[in-house]
């Protein structure tokens, strides 16, 4: 069974975690296997705001309200500034699901604003 890669990391110069995903929305395994564990989580969406260059769903859990960016570079992200316990909610579900593997992550390459340091 294929799993899809995920990290939790800070947002760039900031101490919140996020979720990222390796996979893009193109992909239709991908894209189910995530409906999948939100419908087992009894994850439902509240609101689907269309712009330019995403979508952003806001997504309601027994563990309270995050979002989700879906922008059209392929980007896939889980935000939950106001409410980190959401984030260890799901990262948990993730891992536990056998379908999802987390990467590990330097977080010392999201310290600055500007974006990531790379290697080096």
């Amino acid at each position: 069974m294929k799993q899809y890669l995920y990290r939790v990391r800070p947002g760039y110069g900031s101490k919140r975690l996020l979720i990222e995903f390796s996979d893009s929305p193109d992909n239709k395994d991908f894209s189910e296997a995530l409906k999948n564990l939100f419908k087992a989580c009894e994850i439902e969406t509240v609101k689907k705001e269309k712009s330019f260059d995403d979508v952003l769903y806001s997504l309601a859990s027994n563990y309270g309200f995050f979002e989700m960016s879906v922008d059209s570079w392929g980007g896939v992200f889980i935000h939950a500034d106001d409410n980190q316990v959401v984030i260890g909610y799901l990262d948990k579900q993730l891992t536990g699901s056998g379908v999802f593997k987390k990467e590990v992550v330097d977080f010392s390459q999201y310290e600055s604003e500007q974006g990531f340091k790379g290697r080096s």
